[in-house]
């Protein structure tokens, strides 16, 4: 099983890329994890560097946005993604 970063916003950069096929890793479901294919559809890596200069710490920039084949839109720092 992947560990968690201890950071958000810390997904390795160029690891994904805007259209690559991704399965997303879903836990809203409590205990139950499931995995959802998708395609990365946005890079934020610029606005998310900028978080920290926000003065702020709540809603923070998430790094990827996530079309699901489902059709929900989702963010991500990259913990929750896995190469597809």
């Amino acid at each position: 099983m992947t560990s968690v970063p201890d950071q958000p916003n810390s997904s390795a950069p160029g690891r994904f890329t805007v259209g690559a096929k991704v399965w997303f890793r879903d836990g809203a479901g409590g205990d139950h994890i499931a995995r959802l294919p998708g395609t990365v559809v946005e890079d934020y890596g610029d606005e998310v560097a900028a978080n920290a200069h926000l003065g702020r710490d709540w809603a923070p920039v998430r790094r990827w946005a996530v079309a699901l084949d489902e059709g929900r839109l989702v963010f991500s720092d990259g913990h929750d993604l896995e190469d597809r």
